[in-house]
């Protein structure tokens, strides 16, 4: 459902793991609000593309807000990236910079239109 999702037990009964859940809120809510520079994206997209040959039409990516991360992801030709390339994407910006525990929204630009597309991951 949401692997990206971290999960935290606690007992309400006991009240144990109460610290650990808010250390883990702390956390999320400091991964949400991580700025990445175009250049860190760039040498992402660039590597992912050199690893999957498939994301070859892909052009660029920056991004847009943070609160949640929310990207752009410039493509050209004739169709959208497939959603498993977007999602590939996603999880090389994962790997390489901490997300865990916030979505990541991926907003598509075709560069011959104006209005991006949200990807439907």
């Amino acid at each position: 459902f949401a692997p990206w999702l971290p999960a935290v037990f606690v007992s309400a009964q006991n009240g144990t793991h109460i610290k650990a859940l808010l250390d883990q809120v702390l956390f999320v809510n400091k991964n949400r609000h991580t700025e990445i520079k175009e250049d860190d994206l760039n040498a992402i997209l660039d590597f992912a593309k050199k690893s999957n040959m498939q994301l070859a039409g892909l052009k660029g990516l920056r991004q847009k807000r943070t609160k949640p991360p929310i990207f752009e992801l410039a493509y050209g030709g004739k169709e959208m990236p497939h959603p498993t390339q977007v999602r590939y994407l996603e999880n090389k910006i994962r790997d390489s910079f901490p997300m865990e525990g916030s979505p990541i929204f991926i907003d598509l630009i075709d560069k011959g239109k104006s209005k991006p597309q949200r990807s439907k991951l």
